[in-house]
């Protein structure tokens, strides 16, 4: 016999808006919206921590993965990707 474990679906289109809305509800996160295709984004947040997160949501709704992150300085974050991306990302 057989386990079957049900729970959320991440590449359902439901689902990824409540995640989106639930970061936009705590107001704890920060958000950039990249519209012109890039493979480098730096992300000027001037907060005094490091984004534990990071979501990028391409304009297909669909979720990215970069090739890197980094933070170069306190307050930058810089998202990194093979191909150009335009849509948004979220830090949290």
């Amino acid at each position: 016999m057989g386990v079957v474990i049900a729970g959320p679906n991440p590449s359902d289109p439901s689902y990824l808006q409540d995640q989106i809305d639930d970061l936009a509800a705590r107001k704890s996160g920060f958000f950039t919206q990249v519209s012109a295709p890039t493979s480098l984004v730096q992300i000027t947040h001037d907060t005094s921590w490091t984004p534990a997160g990071v979501l990028c949501i391409d304009t297909l709704d669909q979720i990215t993965e970069p090739a890197s992150i980094t933070h170069p300085q306190p307050g930058v974050t810089e998202v990194a990707f093979g191909v150009d991306f335009t849509g948004r990302i979220f830090l949290s």
